[in-house]
């Protein structure tokens, strides 16, 4: 016998699968219906001019510019955010105290 050959030569065409667990091609497996793919053009977004209807790929207008806050600019107004509604939810205890 030889030592690199597998033991039992049905075993390279078995699958740890069973049969009925295997998708084939075009239902929820690797590649997607010609009629889902015709859907997802249509409701695909440009990354680069943000309209529908085409991939980036494709794309022939001009990039979009759209602003956006840093992170650090974003981080500090949700410490402003959550500071203030501590401060306010102090406020309200402090009140409900005095009430009593």
């Amino acid at each position: 016998m030889n030592p690199g050959a597998p033991a039992d030569t049905n075993s390279l065409h078995s699958s740890p699968r069973p049969p009925s667990a295997i998708m084939p091609f075009g239902a929820g497996g690797f590649l997607p219906k010609k009629a889902s793919l015709a859907a997802a053009v249509e409701s695909a977004r440009c990354q680069k001019c943000l309209e529908r209807g085409h991939w980036t790929y494709e794309c022939r207008n001009s990039r979009k510019y759209l602003h956006r806050d840093s992170r650090t600019a974003t981080l500090k107004r949700k410490m402003k955010e959550e500071e203030e509604g501590t401060q306010i939810k102090a406020l309200a205890g402090a009140k409900d105290k005095g009430r009593r």
